[in-house]
């Protein structure tokens, strides 16, 4: 990827971002095609994505790159919940040094992030959604700024699935301890409405809570406690904007909270307003 022997700097990437989003992909998009530049992460779920005739298989933290006039679309089928997010933008500097994302141009098209990654760039995604919808002064730089560390970051990605592993993984008490990590992550991610409390996840999967509580901070970069705090944070902040007939009390019982002042009070930490303001502005 860099070709040309030198460190890649922002001035190299410069993506100028037409648009972005989130949300379920639908097979009735259709397969399409466009003259700009689009990256999909995957959020959730998992489906099927087509690129040039090729099929790929996508899960949560996966990456996608789809060069311009590259025909694409989701052919994943109905019990398919493929959650994602896209941006997309013109890139000069991969246009003129004809670089892409894809076998012929040497990287994987697709990547798959570790954990710790992701942590990273769903802080990237989450403010750049925050910005292309409120539009306040600053928004499209912070937002171009957000999209070249995503870029980077799944540079990095690609670099260690070709470079020598120093510390391999593959010990039968790592296998262990990730799929535990996994097992967490799952019930997490579909039981975050539900009350959970550390010790009710320590029994889930027949550990005690300070070694989970140690091993998901290891692997995830928080706690198990703290990722489920900033899920339901992310879900309350998509209900504000698209189910705007719900009350603050509906949305907050709906991510799992019962005392609205709790809520508030957490949403108000993690984005700086109460809900109330936010939809407001949204």
């Amino acid at each position: 990827m860099l070709q040309s022997g030198r460190e890649l700097s922002y001035y190299d990437l410069e993506p100028v971002v037409d648009f972005l989003g989130a949300g379920v992909s639908k097979a009735s998009q259709g397969i399409h095609v466009h003259n700009f530049c689009e990256l999909h992460y995957c959020l959730s779920g998992s489906g099927y994505f087509e690129v040039d005739d090729r099929i790929y298989s996508l899960k949560m933290g996966d990456m996608l790159f789809c060069n311009p006039n590259e025909v694409h679309g989701y052919v994943g089928s109905k019990e398919h919940n493929l959650e994602l997010f896209y941006v997309a933008f013109h890139n000069r500097y991969l246009q003129e040094k004809d670089i892409n994302f894809s076998s012929r141009g040497g990287v994987e098209r697709i990547v798959h992030t570790a954990r710790n990654t992701q942590k990273k760039l769903n802080i990237c995604y989450t403010e750049m959604l925050e910005e292309y919808s409120r539009q306040m002064p600053g928004g499209m730089e912070l937002i171009r700024l957000n999209l070249v560390r995503m870029m980077i970051l799944m540079m990095r990605e690609t670099l260690q699935t070709i470079l020598p592993e120093v510390n391999p993984s593959n010990n039968p008490l790592k296998i262990q301890q990730l799929k535990l990590v996994d097992d967490m992550l799952a019930y997490l991610n579909e039981n975050y409405a539900s009350k959970i409390s550390l010790d009710q996840l320590a029994k889930n999967v027949f550990m005690s809570p300070s070694y989970i509580c140690k091993l998901f901070k290891q692997e995830i970069g928080e706690s198990p406690i703290n990722y489920l705090i900033r899920l339901r944070m992310e879900k309350a902040r998509e209900l504000l904007l698209t189910q705007t007939s719900y009350s603050i009390k509906k949305i907050a019982c709906l991510v799992g909270y019962e005392d609205i002042y709790q809520f508030s009070k957490l949403f108000k930490k993690y984005y700086g307003v109460a809900p109330s303001y936010y939809r407001n502005q949204g």
